[in-house]
């Protein structure tokens, strides 16, 4: 049965393949694609701009020199002293803590992997978004 089927439709797509007719482009087809195509071209890509511009960064370089500027030229003429008001004695913040070796040893290779992670993984996306 599966042959009398195959037939059937083979002999309905001959038919339906010879009363269709071979349809051709038109005669400009291809200057109207080629219009497009140099039209799809002139669109405007988003450029890039920096979160922070130069003259932002030429300000913040310029109060930084002033600052240091400033530092050197008071030089040690005043003595300052910022933490005096604030009291470090063991009953303050933190009284008594003490870690283990192995808790500070733990802590240290956590901070370096974090950091060795960070770093990994801001190179990756950096050269995924050049692309």
């Amino acid at each position: 049965m599966s042959k009398q089927t195959d037939k059937h439709i083979e002999k309905l797509i001959d038919k339906a393949m010879k009363e269709i007719t071979l349809e051709s482009p038109s005669i400009d087809f291809t200057n109207n694609i080629m219009s497009e195509v140099t039209q799809l071209g002139q669109i405007t890509a988003t450029t890039y701009q920096p979160l922070i511009s130069k003259k932002i960064w030429f300000v913040i370089f310029s109060i930084v020199i002033g600052i240091i500027a400033y530092v050197i030229s008071i030089g040690n003429s005043k003595q300052l002293h910022w933490f005096d008001a604030i009291n470090f004695s063991s009953e303050g913040l933190l009284p008594n803590i003490s870690f283990s070796n192995t808790a500070f040893y733990a802590l240290i290779i956590v901070a370096s992997l974090i950091v060795t992670q960070l770093i990994l993984l801001k190179n990756y996306f950096n050269k995924r978004l050049e692309l």
